[in-house]
């Protein structure tokens, strides 16, 4: 079953983010370097290429807390399908149903889940992926991969929930 959650997007796209009560901190766009595609976080983030694979662009707090990775797929299944592929390779439990939506203008697919992620253990996370169509890219997939310890979810959610709601995919034409 799909659910479809059109506001759920713009009720979360912030100028600033929360990362506490009462206090809000300046973002920026940390765009990935080879796609087009971009995401907004606090200006004390860092990010960069995975070494192992430079298609890979990590962006994190500096407490390494919370993370988000950006990538693209060439994958010729739709959106959802390739979503449910990728929760079921990893040793995550969707904690809900897939949801539609819009982001940045374009439909996505959403899900969270709880797990463990590239060594993080216990932590909640949200993947998200816009289909990038035909086009110079190829066919395939836009993926955003938001996640942080589970036991801070609930405190670390607005700041989560805001990068998932800051993902841009740009036209590689325009």
């Amino acid at each position: 079953m799909f659910i479809e959650r059109r506001t759920l997007v713009p009720a979360f796209a912030l100028v600033a983010v929360a990362v506490s009560p009462g206090v809000a901190q300046e973002t920026v766009t940390y765009a990935h370097p080879g796609q087009p595609m971009s995401i907004e976080a606090p200006r004390d983030w860092t990010a960069g290429v995975w070494p192992s694979d430079p298609g890979v662009f990590e962006v994190s707090s500096p407490d390494g807390s919370v993370r988000a990775l950006l990538w693209f797929t060439e994958y010729v299944q739709d959106a959802a399908g390739y979503l449910n592929k990728m929760v079921d390779m990893k040793p995550v439990d969707p904690t809900g149903e897939p949801v539609r939506t819009t982001m940045g203008g374009r439909e996505a697919w959403l899900v969270e889940a709880t797990g463990n992620e590239q060594g993080d253990e216990g932590v909640t996370e949200t993947f998200a992926v816009i289909h990038a169509g035909c086009g110079s890219l190829g066919e395939g997939h836009f993926v955003l991969q938001v996640w942080c310890p589970s036991a801070l979810a609930a405190e670390l959610e607005p700041l989560t929930e805001s990068t998932v709601s800051s993902l841009r995919v740009e036209d590689p034409a325009g």
